[in-house]
Formats: structure tokens, C-alpha cells, sequence
């Protein structure tokens, strides 16, 4: 299975290991693994759970906040003398001799305190918004120009993907999706007998590779060819180059396919078929697809959470299907707005 962009390879990950087909992933990380992933879990993990020292170790200094090494062995030194955990020694960073952090420390500490009250009552998802905008870690990486840190930010959106998912799935905690994750994570850490295994990989990782059987995953404007390809014509070239090399790793079978909506950080794009199918002789195609999800059945009076301006009652509606739009009077300050859930994601709480 072949796909464009590394962060693609999570929602594959997640279904062959609920289907008990071992799999791996070539040249890569599995999606848990990158760093990225590992970080922002370790924010969750420190916050819900503030003894956990592996966890707050990771994260005390990152992004930078000028806590060194020195500072950090200083507060675990601290930690050992007085007989307490590291949160409760981080919390007391002022009375450490010689700490020149102090100052920096107890804002981390603030900082952890205060993401533990927001965490009180709210979604999976509201949660990591509020992790990701307090600590600054998707913002380190939303103003860097290089590539591999764009590439990390695409893993950051698909975990928000991950709790939306979850989110709609069941009401559970922070801690309950800790609990699932880590029970993906340990199994997806068994090792697989590599010749019985599906293999995933990104099209630039499969270059001199052939299989029997190939599925490119993603073959949608924005995707593949790939968002940051489309301002220039030898952008656009290259990604043609790039999705030739995907086709031809098939001897026998090649499956194509594509989405009609992504959802990226919350924001639900429609995308187009790729250009490149358009290229490819119809005789040589044989076209099928997924019966479409269900459309939630909105109703006057059904309440509803929307991602962006929080929890409505829907007073009106008109049109129906995807000209369907929706009359929502929010609890927050945005008031009464009109809504097309055909390109919002509404969740109905009842």
C-alpha cells in the first residue's frame, strides 16, 4: 500500500490491526513512533497523569523554554532528597538552590496546571486543541519553512483526526483514549513475520520495488499530487514523475483511489479526483467506489456541537441533501449562524 505523505499511513495502520493482518511499514516509523506523535501523546499522558516522570521529562523543554539538562538534574536530584515526584518538585522549582530556570520551570508548571482544569469536561479533541495552542508545539512547526517539519505538522493533524474519531465513537476521557491508543501501540509493537505482512510505505520509499497487488492511497488534488506541488509547473511535473513510479510497482493488480472530503485540523476540504487519473485511458479502468456514509437527519430542536462555535440548537433548516443548510443558534458569543453540514462537521448531542 502505497501512499504520498507519511501521515496517511495511520488510518491503514489502525484497520489491519483490528483486523489482525500484520503489516509493515518500509523505510518509516510506524505512526505512534514519530516523534511528533510521541511528544504530543507525552503531553497528554504528563497531564492527566503528572507522575509520570518519562513523560514530563519529554516535554519540560520542548518546545524550548531554556531549561537545560542542568536544571532538569537539579530538580531530579531535588526530587530524590525531599522524597517527591517530579511535578511536585517542578511545582517547587523556586525553592531549589541554585536553579537558574526557576522562573521558566514554574511557568511550565502553571502551564500544566492550568491545561489539567481545561481538561475537566471536555471532548478528546477540545483537549488537544487546547495542549497543542497553550504549549506552542503546533505553532513551533506551522512557522518552520522546512519540509520535514511540515511533514510532522500533517502527523499532528492526523492525530486530531484520531480524536475526532474517537470523540464521535464513544464520550470517554483523556485517560480512556490513552488506554486505546496504547493498547494500538502494543500491539503494533509485536513483531510481524515481514514476508506474511502487508507493506505500507510512501511512494518515494517504493522506487526500485514491484508487488503482485499495489494500492495507492490518496489519488485527490492536494494530496497527489501533493498541496505544496501545485505552484509551479515543474512542481506539478515532478508529482506526475512521482505517481508513474507509484503505478508502475504493480505486476498484476493496481488499485487507485481517493476520498471525496479530508478533514485537516477540524476544517473539512472537498477534494477533487487527482488530474493524473484523468490521464489514464478508460480501457484500461474499471471504476467502483463505497456506498456514502449516512447524513445525520438534523431536526428543529436537535442539539448539536459544532467545531468551531462550540455547542447550538438548530432552530431552522431548508433544502435538503448537500444543499441542505442548517439555521444553529450557539450558547457561545457567535449567536445564530447558518451552517451546511455537508462541509461542517456537526456532532449531534441530541
Amino acid at each position: 500500500m502505497l501512499y504520498r505523505a507519511n501521515a496517511q499511513s495511520r488510518a491503514v495502520e489502525d484497520v489491519l490491526l483490528q483486523a489482525a493482518i500484520p503489516y509493515h511499514v518500509v523505510g518509516g516509523m510506524t505512526f505512534y513512533d514519530r516523534r511528533e506523535i510521541k511528544d504530543v501523546m507525552a503531553y497528554l499522558r504528563a497531564i492527566a497523569n503528572p507522575q509520570d516522570e518519562i513523560s514530563l521529562l519529554r516535554i519540560i523543554n520542548v518546545p524550548k523554554r531554556s531549561i537545560g539538562e542542568g536544571s532538569i538534574r537539579k530538580l531530579l536530584d531535588y526530587a530524590h532528597d525531599e522524597d517527591l515526584t517530579l511535578m511536585d518538585a517542578i511545582k517547587r522549582a523556586k525553592l531549589v538552590d541554585q536553579l537558574k530556570s526557576a522562573e521558566q520551570v514554574a511557568r511550565f508548571a502553571e502551564m500544566i496546571e492550568h491545561l489539567q482544569e481545561r481538561m475537566i469536561g471536555a471532548t478528546v479533541t477540545e483537549f488537544l486543541h487546547d495542549v497543542l495552542r497553550t504549549s506552542g508545539y503546533r505553532e513551533m512547526y506551522a512557522q518552520s519553512s522546512k519540509e520535514e517539519d511540515r511533514t510532522r505538522l500533517e502527523n499532528i493533524d492526523e492525530l486530531d483526526r484520531i480524536t475526532r474519531s474517537f470523540d464521535r465513537r464513544r464520550r470517554g476521557t483523556v485517560l480512556d483514549f490513552l488506554a486505546e491508543t496504547s493498547l494500538m501501540t502494543d500491539v503494533d509493537r509485536n513483531e510481524n513475520d515481514e514476508r506474511d505482512a502487508v507493506r505500507l510505505m510512501t511512494v518515494h520509499a517504493s522506487k526500485g520495488l514491484e508487488f503482485p497487488v499495489v494500492f495507492v492511497l490518496g489519488v485527490e488534488e492536494t494530496v497527489f499530487p501533493h498541496s505544496r506541488s501545485l505552484d509551479t509547473i515543474d512542481g506539478v511535473e515532478e508529482e506526475r514523475n512521482l505517481f508513474y513510479v507509484a503505478v508502475t510497482r504493480a505486476k498484476d493488480k493496481l488499485h487507485l483511489s481517493y476520498c471525496l472530503e479530508r478533514s485537516t485540523f477540524g476544517q473539512v476540504h472537498m477534494n477533487d479526483p487527482s488530474r493524473f487519473l484523468q490521464e489514464i485511458p478508460e480501457e484500461y479502468t474499471e471504476r467502483t467506489g463505497a456506498d456514502p456514509v449516512q447524513e445525520a437527519r438534523f431536526e428543529i430542536g436537535m442539539t448539536v456541537r459544532h467545531p468551531q462555535y462550540g455547542v447550538g440548537v438548530v432552530t431552522d433548516l431548508s433544502g435538503v441533501g448537500e444543499e441542505q443548510m442548517l439555521t444553529i443558534t450557539f450558547r457561545s458569543k457567535y449567536g445564530t449562524k447558518e451552517i451546511v453540514p455537508r462541509i461542517t462537521r456537526l456532532r449531534v448531542l441530541g
